[in-house]
């Protein structure tokens, strides 16, 4: 069984703030000896854009399910395969999103050092429906939230078997996702 889990994701900071240096007293001496008094004041304005966070939760794990020996390639389709993981986004309506993930993991045999190398294939949509949903690369990742501020990704993926020790493999999913 293949399991993946959400690790990680990046809301951009919420923070608005003004920060205000006061008064600072300069003493200065002159070579006559005499102390003239010199002030200096320092104003410093910083400001940040204030952003909604964004949820994410797991509403599936990938589950390939049992594998019959002699199975060399397994592929897991995010459009169409109900053992395909799948996670929920929630927004702000109808908002522009982007999202990041690491196309490949390496995966660890349960009770054992043996790993084979999962290529993860992703797809999403703005409404909970697998069969219309587009595929994610790293080349199209900026997609908007549904008119409710839902957005839908469904995990699937490619792992070649010729060589590996069975038992259960386990591993993550690393996903970034932030407002555009």
């Amino acid at each position: 069984m293949l399991t993946t889990s959400l690790t990680k994701f990046m809301i951009k900071a919420i923070i608005v703030g003004l920060l205000l240096v006061g008064i600072v007293q300069v003493g200065f001496a002159q070579s006559g000896g005499a102390n003239n008094g010199f002030s200096a004041a320092v104003a410093i304005n910083a400001t940040a854009t204030v952003m909604e966070s964004i949820e994410i939760s797991t509403v599936q794990n990938i589950n390939i399910g049992s594998v019959t020996p002699g199975t060399v390639l397994l592929f897991v389709n995010p459009q169409n395969n109900d053992g395909a993981g799948k996670l929920q986004i929630t927004g702000r309506p109808n908002a522009m999103i982007r999202i990041n993930y690491l196309a490949q993991r390496e995966l660890i045999r349960s009770g054992g050092s043996e790993s084979l190398l999962f290529i993860y294939a992703i797809s999403g949509n703005g409404v909970d429906n697998q069969f219309t949903s587009e595929i994610i690369d790293q080349s199209r990742s900026d997609v908007r939230l549904g008119v409710d501020g839902t957005y839908f990704i469904w995990i699937g993926g490619r792992v070649d078997l010729s060589e590996v020790v069975f038992g259960n493999y386990e591993g993550e999913f690393a996903i970034e996702i932030e407002y555009i």
